[in-house]
């Protein structure tokens, strides 16, 4: 397998390495499986907003995932699985990124669907995720 090494300064590991250590993407805390293709790295992505690892999100961003693509098994954009996750920091990562709240899933629902959802058995934590979503949103027109 090839690698690439990503972030390393003068032989140090960065944070943002560092806190990706135990990412299931991230074979060694300093390198990064080389990723030869968009969807690749949009893949990485996917799984890192599903195992909950902002900082492995970062890295696949900083290397040019579409932020707003839809995964082909659940058709859920990463702000959609973030939201479904609860996981307010990653969905504030994904929205400072550029996500957009009004990419629909293959069903058709954007990421207010499942924030209602969420109403429906956790209303304050979906307020946390409403505000979130109404703070730094970027919705097109």
């Amino acid at each position: 397998m090839k690698y690439a090494i990503v972030f390393v300064v003068f032989g140090f590991t960065t944070p943002l390495i560092y806190s990706i250590d135990s990412a299931p993407i991230l074979k060694h805390a300093q390198h990064l499986p080389y990723l030869s293709s968009t969807e690749q790295i949009n893949r990485a992505l996917y799984k890192s907003v599903k195992v909950h690892n902002v900082g492995a999100a970062e890295v696949a961003l900083a290397l040019g995932a579409d932020v707003n693509a839809c995964d082909s098994t659940t058709g859920y954009t990463p702000l959609i699985e973030a939201v479904r996750q609860d996981d307010v920091g990653m969905v504030r990562t994904l929205l400072m990124c550029g996500a957009d709240c009004g990419t629909q899933d293959i069903a058709g629902n954007t990421v207010r669907y499942y924030v209602q959802l969420m109403e429906q058995t956790n209303p304050k934590r979906a307020q946390v995720i409403l505000h979130v979503l109404e703070t730094y949103a970027h919705e097109r027109k």
